[in-house]
């Protein structure tokens, strides 16, 4: 009988552990970019975290003026690299170095 409660009990806890991680790899996985046509002839993007927008970029950051992406590409480059950051619990910040490194079009 008290083996039976054993079983009973590693079983619950392992889908108790089993839901939590699913519920955390969720949790990261909610956070997206979506790159969006500027109505001055740009590209911008968006990054949704659980469905709401949470940053609008209109403008390349990290540089001199108000400038945007000349392509979809390049704003889905920036806007994924918003989100690996913001996945690793890093300042969602981009850098001149960084834009240089992805090869963005200023």
């Amino acid at each position: 009988m008290i083996k039976k409660n054993w079983v009973y009990i590693l079983f619950v806890l392992s889908v108790i552990v089993f839901a939590i991680t699913q519920y955390q790899k969720h949790q990261k996985n909610a956070i997206v970019a979506k790159a969006k046509q500027l109505p001055t002839g740009g590209w911008g993007y968006d990054i949704y975290v659980k469905d709401s927008v949470y940053i609008s970029q209109d403008i390349i950051p990290a540089i001199t003026g108000r400038k945007a992406f000349a392509s979809e590409n390049d704003a889905l480059k920036v806007g994924e690299l918003m989100v690996t950051k913001m996945k690793n619990n890093l300042r969602p910040v981009i850098t001149d170095f960084e834009l240089d490194s992805l090869k963005i079009t200023q």
